[in-house]
């Protein structure tokens, strides 16, 4: 939706609150360590990624998507279109019973990659316990919670460590919009309401 009468341009300068920040640790505390693999080299010539992205581009990816599912879920399919504000458009979909994330510009992506259906779905589930201002689960449930996604990640056998196949690999300027969809979709996870006032100056 291009609706911009509708979907406010955010002016946002980046910048997270004191509260908020920290819980960028958070994530990358719970994101599991990625061993990332090349297509075959035939692939490589027909267009597919020559090299690996980094942990920090995957998972900013991986939560950006989540948060777009989120938004969707509470406002409506328009509502995913302000995680698009700097450039930067991060999806997923299920494909062949795999999950397939995507990130670029609106009409190219320059990242892609897939991983077994939902792997990072109790990593996420795991994170948004821990910073959910609007869950207000006291510390033993927290903790409690916690331990729940530590242990159904450890049966899915992901907890260290996630295989993810690379399709597309491409670095640019769209890291820099990946990088602030990123930082909003931290305040968003943590407190929606704040996050939509803030950034785009909505209500939520």
């Amino acid at each position: 939706m291009q609706n911009n009468d509708l979907i406010p341009l955010s002016d946002w300068d980046g910048l997270l609150p004191g509260k908020i920040a920290k819980n960028e640790h958070v994530w990358w505390e719970v994101f599991p360590l990625i061993k990332p693999h090349l297509l075959p080299r035939l692939f490589q010539l027909l267009g597919g990624a020559k090299q690996l992205p980094s942990r920090e581009a995957v998972g900013k990816v991986v939560l950006v998507a989540s948060i777009k599912e989120n938004l969707k879920q509470k406002l409506g399919l328009s509502a995913t279109c302000l995680m698009n504000d700097w450039g930067c458009y991060c999806q997923k979909a299920t494909y062949r019973g795999k999950t397939v994330y995507m990130a670029g510009i609106a009409t190219k992506p320059f990242l892609s990659f897939s991983v077994p259906f939902e792997a990072f779905a109790a990593v996420n589930l795991r994170f948004y316990g821990r910073v959910d201002q609007e869950l207000n689960l006291s510390k033993p449930e927290l903790r409690k919670l916690d331990q729940s996604m530590k242990d159904t990640l450890a049966e899915l056998g992901i907890l260290e460590e996630c295989e993810i196949q690379v399709n597309i690999f491409k670095p640019g300027l769209w890291e820099e919009g990946l990088d602030m969809a990123f930082k909003a979709a931290i305040w968003l996870s943590s407190n929606r309401k704040e996050a939509l006032a803030s950034i785009w100056k909505m209500k939520g």
